[in-house]
């Protein structure tokens, strides 16, 4: 691939060179073991396995010489790529095989990660190539490094089968004049202008009353920072009261009423 140097992460799929950093959500975990004939032996993979003693035992059972074949443990991360341009997280993943060298970093990873608690998904992670060297010779490695926990995403609804607020009582909405929020939208022209162009608001709770009964929707949270937020809690309990039955409230919807709009405060 031109212009590839050692160290540098390259997509052997799509050719792509992502350079000797990148940005990733470790999204899934496996562990297999494979089983490959010797190079000797003419070489070639045999199978992959989910325990060593299920490939030892196809070995045997297959009356394959265990001495002409290797098994290899090897651990296997499905990784989402950040672009770091977009701030855009990649829908299309790819793998990082761990063998060998690697299974160190592989295990020191998931260490990391059941230590932090939480999803595996929910968490972003930098991933650097290491020069490493011992009295055998130099090799390159992995580090892996913690950046932040993934912050809740943007939702829009869909124009054509929202109600709007000719139908339901909004509660929250984002403020769009807000850094805070309008600074993913900038790096993105074509999603910031989903969002600004002719008058868009974005929702984020609201109520309404439905053939008889109540409804209350909140797509507030996706990580512990906010689930456990004590005013985060009590609005979705209110919002369950409300559902319910056990907590009168208005839900007159928005267009009908008179209200003054509360913005959002100057630091998060």
């Amino acid at each position: 691939i031109e212009g590839a140097k050692e160290g540098d992460f390259i997509n052997t799929v799509t050719g792509e060179n992502y350079g000797s950093s990148m940005y990733v959500v470790n999204a899934h975990f496996r562990e297999e073991f494979v089983v490959w004939r010797k190079r000797e032996e003419g070489g070639g993979l045999v199978g992959n396995f989910p325990t060593r003693k299920e490939a030892e035992d196809y070995l045997e059972d297959n009356s394959l010489e265990a001495d002409k074949h290797d098994i290899t443990q090897t651990q296997i991360h499905t990784l989402l790529r950040l672009d770091e341009k977009t701030s855009e997280i990649s829908d299309i993943p790819f793998l990082f095989d761990c063998a060998s060298s690697k299974l160190k970093v592989s295990r020191e990873w998931n260490t990391k990660i059941m230590k932090q608690g939480g999803d595996r998904f929910a968490y972003l992670w930098k991933m650097s190539s290491v020069p490493q060297s011992n009295a055998k010779g130099s090799w390159v490695n992995i580090d892996i490094q913690g950046v932040d926990w993934l912050k809740d995403e943007i939702y829009q609804y869909k124009p054509g089968t929202f109600v709007g607020e000719d139908e339901i009582r909004i509660l929250i909405s984002l403020d769009l004049s807000k850094s805070q929020t309008m600074g993913p939208l900038n790096r993105n022209l074509s999603l910031k202008k989903q969002y600004t162009e002719g008058g868009r608001y974005v929702p984020v709770s609201w109520l309404r009353k439905f053939e008889g009964g109540r409804v209350f929707y909140t797509n507030f949270g996706h990580n512990e920072s906010t689930f456990w937020n004590p005013g985060v809690i009590k609005h979705c309990l209110d919002g369950l009261q409300y559902a319910l039955g056990d907590l009168a409230a208005d839900a007159t919807p928005t267009s009908k009423i008179k209200r003054t709009t509360v913005l959002a405060p100057a630091k998060p």
